[in-house]
């Protein structure tokens, strides 16, 4: 199967993500530095056992 990618003219988003579930569009993009400090920080809470919001109060906030 040939690989496609974003840059071939006519792609389908889709087809590359089936083609590869890996695929990320972001790849090699920086992250502004306050969303970087957010993710540590998100990333030492789950570390440390912190929870996250449960999925009942996220689909309220929502209103799914």
């Amino acid at each position: 199967m040939e690989t496609i990618t974003i840059h071939d003219p006519g792609y389908d988003l889709e087809t590359i993500i089936l083609q590869d579930p890996t695929y990320d569009p972001d790849y090699g993009l920086n992250l502004k530095p306050e969303v970087e400090q957010e993710l540590i920080e998100s990333l030492k809470e789950i570390k440390e056992g912190k929870k996250g919001i449960p999925i009942e109060e996220v689909i309220r906030q929502l209103g799914l």
